[in-house]
């Protein structure tokens, strides 16, 4: 998609991405060593005789759900991170680079995006020219937080004329804007009022999203 009422922005963060986890594994000497648990066993009845206790079953660990395709990025990459996604992305910062957006393009990698940044820190109203595939556009605030999702917009049939073109805008003002494919805000759990943080992104007003 493509800004009609043109403004622009940025943000810079350097992402600290923890250590990888490990899990120590036990040495052959001491699984010889080990104390096996013994099994306990139920009081005689009256006859004589055990009666067998069943053992409790065990209780499944908690799982979080983790989108499947959440991507690893990389520390230097530009990328928008939600309390449940991340989106590696392409970057719109100049007049130019806004106004063309998406368009005439085949195809956007799946779990990426492109991330509009405005100077004002407002987006008005963007529209679908000449775009081949449809999106999802999330809409942030300048207080880094979504305040809005325009959710499966459709390509325009190419015979569409521009001045039909539907124009969407969101609720609530934003700051910065977020283009990923149709149906992924959705899959992540991207909602309205998730704090949102940039990494990578800037420009000449300095740091935002952090």
């Amino acid at each position: 998609a493509a800004l009609m009422a043109m403004a622009m922005v940025a943000c810079t963060d350097d992402r600290t991405t923890p250590g990888d986890a490990t899990q120590a594994v036990p040495t052959r000497a001491a699984a010889k060593t080990a104390v096996q648990p013994q099994t306990p066993v139920a009081p005689a009845t009256s006859a004589g005789t055990a009666t067998p206790t069943a053992a409790p079953a065990p209780t499944p660990p908690h799982l979080t759900p983790t989108p499947a395709s959440a991507p690893i990025i990389p520390p230097s990459v530009p990328a928008v991170f939600f309390p449940r996604a991340a989106f590696p992305v392409e970057l719109a910062l100049t007049a130019e680079e806004i106004g063309r957006g998406l368009s005439g393009r085949d195809f956007l990698t799946p779990g990426s995006g492109m991330l509009f940044v405005f100077v004002p820190r407002v987006a008005r109203y963007f529209w679908m020219f000449e775009m081949r595939f449809p999106l999802d556009i999330v809409w942030i605030s300048a207080e880094c937080a979504v305040v809005d999702v325009t959710a499966s917009i459709p390509a325009p049939a190419p015979e569409t004329p521009v001045s039909e073109l539907p124009l969407y805008s969101p609720s609530s003002s934003a700051g910065y804007v977020l283009e990923i494919n149709a149906g992924e805000a959705g899959l992540q759990g991207i909602e309205i009022g998730d704090a949102v943080r940039f990494a990578n992104v800037s420009n000449s007003e300095g740091i935002a999203c952090p």
